[in-house]
């Protein structure tokens, strides 16, 4: 399977996931999706094609080049694990930081996070810094992140945050926060989505690193 292939179908499903807020119950027009893309029709059928293969979308089978199509849940999961650790090629796609055009990206190369983020045994810092819940925190946060994605400044937290994760978990306090202190501009966006899920242990360490009031 050519890689631009699935480099494209990364693009439609993205497109389509967007133009439905995820809902797989939620008819999506190809067409329209290809266009947000800038994909010619062409395109946009070897990318469905490989889709539908996939099971990643279903075929309403209308007559048309282009078909309306659902969004599966094996879709939606292609894409959150996709974009949660942009660094990390899946079964589906390359890595998605070689498809997205991050701009902005200042911060080296995105690294990526560690299934053990949640593992249960408690590390803390001489400092007194739950580097356990700290892991945990940043992970759901980076799923906070990747819910509600949609521009380049969120892609760069989800990679910020993933390497701030993965450090928490190898129980380097010091790389989590100087990977913090360098969130820069996404640094409020971070603090905004573990305000929203209650992410308490990360949101209390992301303002004190900053300075910011608690």
């Amino acid at each position: 399977m050519s890689e631009s292939i699935q480099a494209n179908a990364f693009k439609l499903l993205r497109a389509i996931f967007d133009q439905v807020g995820g809902d797989t119950q939620d008819i999506a027009d190809s067409e329209k999706a290809a266009r947000a893309c800038g994909m010619d029709t062409k395109a946009a059928r070897a990318a469905l094609g490989y889709l539908f293969g996939k099971g990643l979308l279903v075929d309403t089978r209308e007559m048309a080049e282009l078909p309306a199509v659902f969004l599966t849940s094996t879709g939606v999961d292609a894409i959150e694990g996709a974009l949660a650790y942009p660094a990390r090629a899946t079964h589906y796609f390359p890595a998605v930081q070689n498809i997205i055009n991050i701009q902005r990206f200042s911060g080296g190369a995105i690294q990526q996070g560690t299934t053990h983020s949640t593992q249960n045994v408690q590390s803390t810092t001489q400092f007194g810094v739950d580097l356990t819940g700290l892991a945990a925190d940043l992970a759901r946060i980076r799923a906070e992140l990747v819910t509600h994605a949609t521009s380049s400044d969120d892609y760069i937290a989800v990679g910020r945050i993933a390497e701030a994760e993965k450090a928490a978990t190898d129980g380097d306090e010091m790389k989590a926060g100087q990977i913090v202190t360098s969130l820069g501009e996404v640094a409020r966006k971070v603090v905004d989505a573990g305000i929203r899920i209650s992410a308490d242990v990360a949101v209390s360490y992301v303002k004190a690193k900053l300075g910011l009031p608690q």
